[in-house]
């Protein structure tokens, strides 16, 4: 990591920049982040490490490209803000703002805005989606019931439509059953009768061939009407019956049968043919229900019953609610579960519209501004950081020295080191060469005074006061090497310290933005800071000759800290104190038991002399000094 290049050299490279003083100590130019880092030389970062152990020097500076981590919210944060409090002009050059996704979709309803968003999309739409099929099984259900209904099962043979008469007479009865039609029928009126009782014998006549054959043809009707007396009609009668007589007996058996009527037969019928017919009936019914089938999708139930012309308002409801969705996390058959990106496919094909994932939009915007060597931020980190910057410039003493004339911003300044050669660089937020002044920004947790005193010194900010005041006064001693009148060195170094409202830009704010503008008044602490980084820098070039990185060597030693002590010394007092208590009444008791032995001996009492030497102590069951097994 030494390099000891000198410093002037620098400016015959190609490096871009802008110089504003060079010499042969050194030079102060204005030149990028990127290009600055990549400079290897002794900085305040570099060299802190080296102070603590070569392991750590090694880890955090010489092989930091291996352990170098991405940029933390705070460098972020602070990187931004020295822009804006700065060189305000240079935002755009170097940042993109992000689109606000929120409000440029704002009422679209397939805008997404995290995971957790379309998550709650999908359990909407899929409680849509099974109210719907809920509605379409519903449905189904009442039409396969109203269609099973339709057709009442036929139990009496005389109720099938004549088609499905086809049951067939006994053999045993067949003879029986002509017969017996054949006498109710065919009867002729005895002529023979009074017209009284002729009359009658007419009626009933006419009633049987009226309800037991279609004998009553218009001709038929036409005569009977004509005959005008019982006697007459009588005729008729006897007249058609003998003709059908002779038909009828012209017929074969079976011809016979299917002439008599049914309730006639329907006696004489063979119960295994009755029950066939009923059944070859309800088969045929059954087979021309139409019944929707259970195991359709929803939507093929649907159409089933639109083709049934039932259920309309099924089909009203939004077309893309009839399709269920996969959520996020779900089992994938190939990729395991599924993700964001392949539900976003599913709605994309369902709602037959784009589907916006406001993630993969904001990275879409991301790689376009790495393309252009850009950072993206949202609108809300930039708003936040405005209000900082404002602040900032709220505060009177702080907009003096930023506004001071002669002011120039992020300058780089390069030296070699006066006893080892090694180049030294660093980068001061503000620096004026008018008044010989140098400022920095920073940003922190807090300003309270005792806090500031702390964290100033934790993070070694009287190291970046005597670093940047040594390459400055050296190239500056240079400049002026010729005027003898004049001292010229840096006056001040300024520290500008803001106290952020929140933990980083864009997050809620918890506090006020506070200002202070302190520098270091002690010498002392500058000049120790400067042999701190001689030290530091020999240290560097010690583990160069010796080839390796030391750690911490030697048997050093290590001492309880001053308040554990004082703990541990009080401990001891009120313990020594409760033991000498108790040691006081195991004693008194024991005086008490000698006494009792002795004052029995004295009455001529046979007593077994008690164990005076030692005394059976009343130890309290839990506690003492050592407790009941200590005392044992």
């Amino acid at each position: 990591m030494i390099n000891q290049t000198i410093a002037s050299s620098l400016l015959d490279t190609d490096i871009p920049m802008n110089v504003l003083m060079a010499n042969p100590s050194g030079f102060m130019a204005k030149l990028n982040d990127v290009d600055y880092f990549a400079i290897n030389a002794h900085s305040k970062h570099g060299i802190e490490p080296a102070l603590k152990s070569g392991i750590d020097y090694h880890y955090y500076t010489a092989d930091k490209d291996k352990n170098e981590k991405e940029a933390s919210d705070a460098m972020n944060d602070g990187r931004l803000l020295h822009l804006l409090t700065l060189e305000r002009a240079q935002f755009e050059k170097m940042y993109t703002l992000q689109t606000d996704f929120d409000k440029t979709n704002e009422g679209n309803a397939l805008y997404f805005e995290n995971t957790e968003a379309l998550k709650a999309f999908v359990v909407a739409h899929n409680k849509k989606h099974s109210e719907w099929a809920e509605a379409v099984e519903s449905a189904v259900v009442t039409f396969n019931k109203a269609s099973n209904s339709s057709t009442k099962e036929v139990t009496n043979y005389a109720n099938l439509p004549l088609e499905y008469q086809t049951a067939e007479v006994s053999k045993n009865r067949i003879k029986t059953l002509i017969a017996s039609y054949e006498e109710s029928v065919f009867t002729l009126i005895e002529m023979g009768l009074s017209d009284e009782e002729l009359e009658g014998v007419v009626k009933n006549a006419y009633s049987n061939i009226t309800e037991m054959t279609n004998w009553d043809t218009p001709d038929f009707s036409k005569k009977w009407e004509k005959a005008t007396t019982s006697r007459l009609k009588a005729r008729e009668i006897n007249q058609l019956i003998n003709i059908k007589l002779v038909a009828f007996e012209a017929l074969s058996d079976d011809d016979k049968i299917n002439t008599i009527p049914l309730f006639v037969k329907e006696a004489s019928l063979n119960k295994g043919s009755v029950t066939k017919a009923l059944k070859h009936y309800q088969s045929h019914q059954k087979n021309q229900i139409t019944l929707i089938e259970k195991n359709l999708t929803p939507n093929e139930k649907v159409n089933a019953l639109l083709a049934q012309g039932c259920n309309e308002e099924l089909n009203a409801i939004e077309y893309y609610y009839r399709e269920k969705l996969v959520n996020v996390g779900n089992k994938h058959p190939e990729k395991g579960t599924w993700d964001a990106r392949d539900v976003l496919e599913l709605i994309n094909s369902c709602y037959d519209s784009p589907a916006l994932f406001k993630p993969t939009l904001v990275e879409s915007e991301r790689a376009q501004a790495e393309r252009d060597n850009k950072q993206l931020i949202t609108p809300e980190i930039l708003d936040h950081a405005n209000k900082i910057v404002n602040a900032i410039y709220e505060c009177p003493e702080a907009k003096k020295w930023l506004q001071l004339e002669g002011n120039e911003f992020e300058v780089g300044m390069f030296w070699n080191d006066e006893k080892t050669g090694d180049l030294c660089k660093g980068k001061v937020d503000v620096l004026n060469r008018l008044y010989n002044i140098m400022m920095d920004l920073k940003f922190v947790r807090t300003v309270d005074y005792d806090r500031l005193d702390r964290d100033s010194g934790a993070l070694n900010y009287h190291f970046q006061d005597a670093m940047y005041r040594t390459g400055f006064d050296l190239i500056e001693a240079k400049e002026h090497e010729n005027d003898k009148d004049e001292e010229h060195k840096l006056n001040k170094f300024i520290f500008i310290v803001v106290e952020k409202d929140a933990p980083k830009l864009g997050a809620a704010t918890t506090k006020p933005i506070r200002v202070r503008v302190v520098e270091y008044t002690d010498p002392c602490d500058i000049e120790r800071a400067k042999e701190l980084i001689d030290c530091a820098i020999w240290r560097i070039n010690k583990w160069a000759t010796l080839g390796y990185y030391e750690g911490f060597n030697g048997l050093d030693s290590i001492q309880i800290p001053v308040y554990q002590r004082k703990q541990e010394n009080n401990l001891l007092d009120l313990i020594n104190a409760e033991k000498q208590g108790w040691d006081e009444i195991q004693q008194q008791k024991a005086n008490e038991q000698t006494a009792e032995a002795t004052k029995e001996q004295s009455t001529g009492t046979e007593q077994e002399e008690p164990c005076v030497s030692a005394p059976i102590y009343d130890l309290p069951e839990i506690g003492g000094l050592w407790g009941l097994q200590g005392a044992r």
